[in-house]
């Protein structure tokens, strides 16, 4: 899923602004830190590739 078909209060920014970084998963955070996938892959698909 891509993040901006999230729900905006799931999104990994906007949940850590709310509820502070440790409210974030591991793969949130490194989705956080990644920012964006790319055309083929979302972030988090990224993410879950690499870890």
């Amino acid at each position: 899923m891509k993040v901006k078909e999230m729900e905006v209060e799931q999104r990994p920014r906007e949940k850590a602004l709310r509820y502070g970084l440790e409210s974030l998963s591991d793969l949130e955070l490194v989705a956080l830190i990644l920012q964006s996938g790319n055309k083929n892959r979302s972030v988090f698909e990224t993410v879950v590739r690499q870890l």
